[in-house]
């Protein structure tokens, strides 16, 4: 295929090392014992965790063995030449599935780079930040010199000062931006990006007036913070903003309680009372004829908003938009707005979606990633899964640079007696967790001395940015990744690209 990616002029095709079609590697089957995920996972985790239960509900993927891989030849020719690349995501637990098939797509990346010196190190988190903190100091022991993953907020928290003690980066795959920066990178598509693309676009488009119907949870919150932001920058005007519990069921009178409150229906059918009232003491022809017009119609008058934005997706959006269109939010005059959680074909059936727009990245690019594992794997992966094979081609590309100086870690303790708290099992604990009712014992934290390492900020920050199959990226200190969208609409039976993604990163206004 022809998509590449990118790091300054240097190129690296997708596909076989010498860019030629290759056959389907062999597999082999590797078992990980499962173990339960530990409950009481951080606020900051539940949209993430959401979305990888959906994918489980909506059988995106099917399981298969943790790391079934391709047999490459994969040691280096010399251990102390290897370039040892941890990967760190769910490989047991009720998130296994997710964890399998991005495991599944590193290797992909790692076979097109035909590069032996590079060893990918798996570890398995359990999907907990105590299995975190565990395989980021099984990684680092074993010589890691970066670390991709992990996947949940929690996670990468608990494995931040591992790392930094260790003057490694972490390139995760988390969307939680509170985590990112000091040596964290985020690879995951956030949501704060797609909600600013698809709003300028529809500002573009002479849409001023939006409302926001979202979930009552950390992600439904980040959606609203993002459109307050994004309304302040292309001076629009936000109006209502309302939100559900997420554990309603399928069919809960309260879903038509809230679908009638963002319509204002209760008042729009008291208007088209007073206004019937009105026209029936008239006599006129003119008068009897729009009555029996009015007759027909629900409401009186329309919504207050030009666009409606529905951070939602998977079956609970597909209950909300008929409803929606039921209590006379038009969809044919009220544009709605999505996020990433719409590039779900399945919804392309549900007439009330119909003209959608959302902002996600390049769909050919990620038609062209499932399509390429599902011949090696035989099945469809979770969208998430394409994380899996940038980052580790990312990880690729920076191997093959000469290793520069590294700058300490802005989280490395300065001196050598500086105390961590550890549990009774003599594990870490993150200063922020709160935990309090374990014995807590003080060791020496040892500062590891500095040296040369090929995946340096300064490499990682590449100004000139990546291009992989969720399409361009770059880092900045923030650690978040600037992504490059397309603009989507949701059509009968399929998705449609409206406008394409930006090929630079230079802002479409100014």
């Amino acid at each position: 295929m022809s998509c590449f990616i990118l790091a300054g002029c240097q190129t690296l095709p997708f596909g076989s090392p010498n860019g030629q079609d290759t056959a389907t590697p062999t597999a082999t089957k590797e078992a990980i014992p499962a173990e339960g995920e530990k409950a009481g996972e951080a606020a900051s985790d539940a949209a993430e965790k959401q979305a990888a239960e959906d994918a489980l509900q909506n059988g995106e993927f099917e399981y298969g063995p943790v790391t079934q891989q391709p047999l490459l030849s994969l040691r280096p020719p010399a251990e102390a030449e290897a370039v040892r690349i941890a990967i760190l995501l769910p490989l047991s637990g009720p998130h296994q599935g997710i964890g399998d098939s991005m495991l599944k797509a590193a290797y992909m990346a790692l076979f097109d780079q035909g590069n032996k010196s590079l060893k990918l190190l798996p570890y398995d988190t359990k999907g907990t930040p105590d299995g975190a903190t565990e395989a980021a100091l099984q990684a680092t022991g074993e010589g890691a010199e970066v670390i991709l993953g992990p996947l949940f907020a929690s996670s990468v928290d608990a494995v931040r000062p591992v790392a930094a003690s260790n003057n490694i980066n972490v390139i995760a795959f988390s969307t939680d931006t509170r985590v990112a920066g000091n040596g964290v990178y985020l690879m995951g598509l956030t949501v704060g990006q797609q909600i600013d693309r698809v709003m300028e676009f529809a500002y573009r488009n002479g849409l001023t007036r939006f409302s926001v119907l979202a979930p009552e949870s950390p992600f439904g919150s980040t959606v609203v913070e993002n459109v307050e932001a994004a309304a302040l920058k292309y001076r629009v005007e936000v109006g209502k903003v309302r939100s559900y519990p997420t554990d309603l069921p399928p069919g809960a009178p309260e879903l038509h309680d809230i679908a009638k409150e963002i319509a204002n229906y209760d008042s729009r059918r008291w208007l088209l009372k007073q206004e019937i009232a009105k026209l029936e003491k008239q006599t006129s022809a003119a008068s009897q004829s729009r009555l029996k017009l009015l007759k027909k119609m629900d409401t009186y008058g329309e919504v207050n908003f030009d666009a409606l934005i529905l951070p939602e997706g998977g079956a609970r959006l597909r209950e909300l938009a008929p409803l929606l269109s039921y209590y006379d939010i038009d969809p044919t005059k009220v544009q709605f707005i999505g996020t990433g959680l719409w590039a779900d074909r399945s919804l392309t059936t549900e007439p009330a979606l119909v003209g959608g727009w959302f902002a996600a990245p390049d769909p050919e690019n990620a038609q062209a990633f499932q399509s390429r594992f599902q011949s090696l794997y035989g099945y469809v992966p979770p969208r998430i899964s394409s994380l899996g094979y940038d980052a580790t081609a990312l990880a690729g590309l920076l191997a093959r640079e000469p290793a520069i100086e590294a700058a300490p870690s802005p989280e490395q303790p300065d001196t050598a007696d500086t105390a961590t708290k550890t549990d009774a099992l003599g594990a870490p604990v993150p200063a922020d967790t709160g935990l309090t009712d374990a014995p807590v014992a003080s060791t020496p934290v040892q500062n590891i001395p500095l040296k040369p390492t090929k995946f340096s900020a300064a490499a990682i920050e590449n100004p000139a940015g990546f291009s992989g199959y969720d399409g361009l990226f770059r880092f900045s200190a923030t650690g978040v990744a600037e992504r490059s969208f397309a603009i989507m609409r949701v059509g009968t039976n399929r998705l449609e690209l409206l406008e394409p993604a930006p090929t630079s990163f230079e802002p479409l206004l100014n």
